[in-house]
């Protein structure tokens, strides 16, 4: 209320701040008056005409401004003095001597051996973890402990499919 009449006050319209509070308007609701509004509240011809040129502005001020008056301003919150560090670890596994074997290898059995691969990765990387990742790199932000299980993980998997392919070769 007090601001409906501070803002007909500070144009020079305060006289009629009691018609319109009559009429139960606020300043929120100032921008949607039309000329008939103001007729039905009492205001005389060039009283309307002053404040619906006075509320042409105040639409247009709003247009540029992102809080309305009737809303309060809130402060934005202060950003961190200091970066908040993390540690990150990636896995990265690769096939060793993967060129050869693409060599001699058929197409779809050299396909076998990498989605084999990536399983094994994954599987590894899945069970140490809360995350899934890639199959083949991984990063997450658990304990040291559980990186090195999960290498170790890794490596005894793909040394047993390795040994696999092996007796299949033999």
């Amino acid at each position: 209320m007090a601001q409906l009449r501070e803002w007909l006050e500070a144009r020079g319209l305060g006289r009629y701040a009691d018609a319109l509070l009559a009429q139960d308007i606020e300043l929120d609701i100032l921008p949607r008056l039309t000329d008939a509004d103001l007729t039905a509240a009492g205001l005389p011809v060039g009283a309307r005409k002053r404040l619906l040129d006075a509320i042409e502005r105040f639409r247009d001020d709003q247009d540029t401004k992102v809080p309305s008056i009737s809303q309060p301003i809130v402060p934005a919150t202060e950003p961190p003095v200091e970066a908040e560090r993390r540690q990150l670890t990636v896995l990265f596994c690769d096939v060793v001597g993967s060129t050869r074997l693409a060599e001699t290898l058929d197409a779809e059995d050299l396909r076998n051996v990498l989605l084999s691969f990536q399983k094994v990765c994954a599987e590894a990387v899945e069970c140490q973890s809360a995350f899934k990742f890639d199959p083949v790199s991984a990063s997450n932000f658990d304990p040291l402990e559980r990186r090195v299980l999960t290498v170790a993980l890794v490596s005894s998997k793909l040394a047993g499919i390795a040994e696999t392919r092996r007796a299949r070769v033999a």
